[in-house]
């Protein structure tokens, strides 16, 4: 009986793993966990603690919580929470396209921007 209980809860996580995009596996987690602040001195996004600081203070400020996935910023929004290092169109850009990459369930582009961008080109 405390064998099948075991076994069923191992496959309901096991499940909710291979359902969440956001998971990856050690390997890849490792080596993203140490080239991320060549990352952001490379890309100019100042440093992963202060990034870190901002948009956890942002958070409290508008009386979400770290774990509350319902929170929605605008561009303009983000770059008023950036630390200093990385207020800057360049380094916000290129930011938003590394996560929507690498995590496109918490970085999406709404229809208005799609136009906007396409409104833009040339």
């Amino acid at each position: 009986f405390f064998l099948a209980i075991v076994v069923e809860s191992f496959v309901v996580v096991k499940n909710s793993i291979l359902e969440d995009p956001i998971e990856q596996n050690i390997v890849p987690d490792i080596v993203d966990m140490f080239g991320m602040s060549f990352r952001f001195r490379r890309q100019g996004w100042g440093t992963h603690s202060a990034l870190s600081k901002s948009l956890q203070e942002a958070l409290k400020e508008q009386g979400g919580t770290d774990t509350d996935t319902s929170q929605v910023w605008h561009v303009r929004q983000l770059m008023d929470i950036l630390p200093p290092d990385a207020k800057n169109a360049e380094a916000l850009s290129s930011f938003l396209r590394y996560y929507a990459a690498k995590c496109p369930s918490i970085v999406t582009v709404d229809d208005d921007a799609k136009k906007s961008v396409r409104a833009m080109q040339p």
